[in-house]
């Protein structure tokens, strides 16, 4: 069976019981990218953290406004100079 980054990440803190803090949760290095369905944006202690498919994500609170706007679509985040935002699902209509 072949694993990815992500799906090794997640099984190693799906194994915990309490929640994430912001230092536990990964944190995208400049030029890196996660994208998967948002699942939920929390705000703790400094900053927040978005649960994207598998993965927990350490972000800036500027993002707060952004990303609860998009909670339940597919995004992607890619973090160049700075962290940008887009939605990944094709508008119907």
């Amino acid at each position: 069976m072949d694993f990815d980054h992500q799906d090794i990440y997640f099984f190693a803190l799906s194994k915990r019981a309490e929640p994430l803090t912001i230092h536990e949760a990964y944190r995208l290095s400049e030029l890196e990218m996660v994208h998967g369905d948002l699942l939920s944006v929390e705000n703790k202690e400094s900053g927040l953290i978005a649960v994207i498919g598998k993965i927990s994500v350490s972000l800036p609170e500027e993002l707060a406004g952004q990303l609860l706007a998009l909670v339940g679509k597919r995004i992607g985040i890619l973090r160049l100079d700075g962290y940008h935002v887009r939605c990944l699902e094709a508008k119907h209509g």
